[in-house]
């Protein structure tokens, strides 16, 4: 009777620590859970307020032409490319010379 006695004592604690680590192991996730949330506002916020930097500097730039049109880029590029190298220069490639198809000069 003592021996049970004793293991029913042992379980309870045994019990007890257990709600009492399960009951610390959510308050820890739940503090990761907060920490994680701060800090991903904290990044939105920076996104939102680059953002509106962004777009008013390009509503400011609205005035000035834009040199970044496909038309003058071609402009810009010497006579004696072939379209395919100019058009893969746009692109931010490159073209072996292999492997570029002459469809004549540029204009």
């Amino acid at each position: 009777m003592i021996r049970d006695a004793w293991l029913l004592s042992s379980a309870l604690r045994d019990d007890s620590t257990t709600a009492q680590l399960q009951h610390w192991h959510k308050e820890l996730e739940l503090w990761e859970i907060c920490r994680a949330r701060t800090e991903l506002e904290t990044r939105l916020a920076e996104l939102e307020s680059r953002g509106n930097k962004l777009t008013q500097s390009l509503e400011e730039d609205k005035t000035c032409p834009s040199f970044h049109t496909d038309e003058l880029w071609l402009k810009a590029i010497p006579q004696n490319h072939t379209l395919a190298r100019a058009e893969n220069e746009i692109a931010g490639g490159l073209v072996n010379d292999s492997e570029s198809t002459d469809y004549g000069s540029m204009p």
